[in-house]
């Protein structure tokens, strides 16, 4: 790692698939088959590059496996104690979003939205949280959940789920 912690790129190009599952198999939560499979596609000549082929990986996946890959995550939390139980990086997107400060009412409001939305559509409702605040999420999952159309919302996820993993990797290689 450099000085500022990221990787660079020569350093994630030169990995082997073990130690590249290890260091990028956290950007797609719950999913480091989508690294190991990247791996493969090495050299990467840069970060873009390297983003697109593991999302490429999961987009080009059967139905099934995307479903299985969007059923496997958590539910957006609202509460402090369950923002505190979340994966690091969920857990720093929560709270950028402010989601933690969230009043009672909204709370209960949230997590109703989010069981209607996983009931209709068997997967967590994935919106990106970084650079948005708690009423755009809470007015973004009030759209979603108003959704009947399992692919678009499918789609809609997975282009969250992009934005998501792009900053992730961002924080990671430079």
């Amino acid at each position: 790692m450099t000085a500022n912690n990221l990787m660079n790129l020569q350093q994630v190009n030169d990995m082997t698939r073990d130690a590249f599952v290890a260091a990028m198999g956290s950007v797609f939560e719950y999913a480091p088959w989508v690294a190991e499979s990247a791996w493969e596609q090495r050299p990467f000549a840069d970060s873009g590059q390297l983003h697109e082929a593991m999302l490429g990986l999961l987009r080009d996946s059967s139905r099934e496996r995307i479903l299985e890959f969007l059923a496997g995550h958590e539910d957006a939390q609202v509460t402090p104690a369950a923002i505190d139980a979340m994966t690091p990086d969920s857990r720093l997107e929560h709270i950028s979003a402010g989601l933690h400060t969230l009043s009672p009412d909204q709370q209960t409001h949230v997590a109703r939205m989010v069981r209607e939305y996983r009931d209709r559509f068997g997967f967590a409702c994935i919106i990106a949280l970084r650079g948005r605040t708690a009423d755009e999420f809470i007015a973004l999952l009030e759209m979603r959940v108003a959704s009947a159309d399992l692919a678009t919302e499918i789609d809609i996820t997975l282009i969250e789920v992009g934005k998501i993993t792009r900053m992730r990797l961002d924080r990671m290689v430079g």
